[in-house]
């Protein structure tokens, strides 16, 4: 079993160091909404130092994306602001335990995800 999850891990890491950036964004992404779930399933069993961990790993994912944007252009500052702005929706649904405003922060980043695919 050690030997298969080592596999997976070594996959994983290959994967991301070929990624290209578009594939990079679209991997951040699908692992802040990963956390967002987590953070969300954590949130109803009233588990905050779960909660907590996974929104900040779904920050963290959020704002790894913002160095692939263009910000020398208006789209490029356009997306930053929306990136920032979903991040800030984190820190807010973490403090207050606002899952609506977790679920309105996962459905920007799908909407994003989506947008990225349409690009690659």
């Amino acid at each position: 079993m050690l030997d298969r999850k080592r596999a997976q891990d070594v996959y994983v890491q290959n994967s991301i160091a070929t990624a290209s950036p578009i594939e990079m964004a679209m991997i951040l992404l699908q692992g802040a909404l990963a956390s967002i779930k987590k953070a969300r399933m954590a949130m109803e069993e009233n588990e905050r130092l779960k909660q907590n961990f996974h929104l900040k790993r779904a920050q963290q994912c959020v704002l790894e994306i913002v160095p692939f944007l263009n910000e020398e252009i208006k789209e490029g500052q356009a997306a930053s602001l929306v990136y920032q702005n979903v991040n800030s929706m984190l820190v807010k649904a973490n403090i207050n335990r606002d899952a609506a405003m977790l679920i309105e922060a996962e459905e920007i980043l799908i909407s994003l995800l989506e947008a990225w695919k349409a690009s690659k």
